[in-house]
């Protein structure tokens, strides 16, 4: 039966309470987690599935930490790590942790693997902590980015720069963002 063995077996989508559902798989998970001499991929897909089920009950800060050891495991690999961390960045904003939706949506950015997606996350997240100075730059990036791609910046992001620039009082910024946004 594999390392959650019988533990699942009445976990099925039609039966019972889902609260109840839920609490059941995570402790499944948990006495999977005990386990000795589980691989590292095992340990992997439990963390997975484990993220997935504190998603599930809106345990967002909890499957944000999940999703970023995720990223950070050396049985993931490469090409998930960016999608790790852009969920663990949407589940820190989604729970209204803007600096920790920063900090991980940053790192990515940091390493090389800045997608369109982690760049706005960045400086939302930048901007909603107060990191203004942040926010402005990845907000940037992220039009840059746009740029090359032959795509429009959406509007949201040019006021988010725009307002950077403002709380930071930096004049000669603030007329370029007026312009962007007046082109846009």
């Amino acid at each position: 039966q594999g390392l959650l063995g019988d533990d699942l077996v009445g976990l099925d989508a039609e039966a019972g309470d889902p609260r109840q559902r839920w609490q059941a798989a995570l402790a499944a998970l948990e006495k999977a987690r005990q386990v000795p001499g589980a691989s590292g991929y095992a340990e992997y897909k439990i963390d997975e599935f484990r993220g997935y089920v504190l998603t599930r009950q809106r345990r967002y800060p909890e499957a944000a930490s999940v999703f970023e050891r995720l990223a950070s495991s050396d049985v993931t690999p490469a090409a998930d790590r960016t999608g790790h961390l852009k969920t663990a960045a949407q589940l820190y904003m989604e729970a209204k942790q803007y600096a920790a939706a920063a900090r991980v949506s940053d790192s990515a950015v940091h390493r090389g693997q800045g997608s369109t997606a982690l760049l706005e996350l960045a400086g939302q997240g930048n901007y909603l902590a107060g990191n203004y100075r942040v926010a402005a730059d990845r907000i940037g990036q992220l039009l840059a980015a746009t740029q090359r791609q032959g795509a429009e910046p959406k509007e949201e992001w040019l006021r988010i720069q725009l307002n950077s620039y403002y709380r930071l009082n930096d004049r000669e910024h603030i007329a370029r963002a007026w312009e962007s946004l007046l082109r846009n």
